[in-house]
């Protein structure tokens, strides 16, 4: 795998993965991260990075909704193509 953002932003999920794979003999690997089951202690930082991925992702939704509700209250459009009947103005 690429790296562990790649693969989910759940660490409990991620890890619970991780120890399903180690259970059944698959070897695990992300080329970015360095991680790689065989190696116990690259196993270590895997966590930390699941937990900050997991919160970069809901940073990032705080940061769209805030954006999305402020040009909403300041009467902007928020969606990307007009209602039915109304016509888009090519100045905005």
């Amino acid at each position: 795998m690429k790296d562990l953002t790649r693969w989910g932003r759940d660490h409990i999920q991620v890890g619970t993965a991780m120890e399903t794979f180690r259970i059944h003999g698959v070897r695990f690997i992300t080329i970015n991260h360095g991680i790689d089951s065989n190696n116990p202690e690259s196993l270590e930082m895997a966590p930390f990075i699941n937990m900050m991925s997991e919160w970069f992702a809901k940073d990032t939704s705080k940061k769209i909704r805030s954006v999305f509700k402020a040009k909403g209250m300041s009467g902007k459009r928020v969606g990307s193509i007009p209602p039915y009947g109304y016509i888009k103005c090519e100045n905005d």
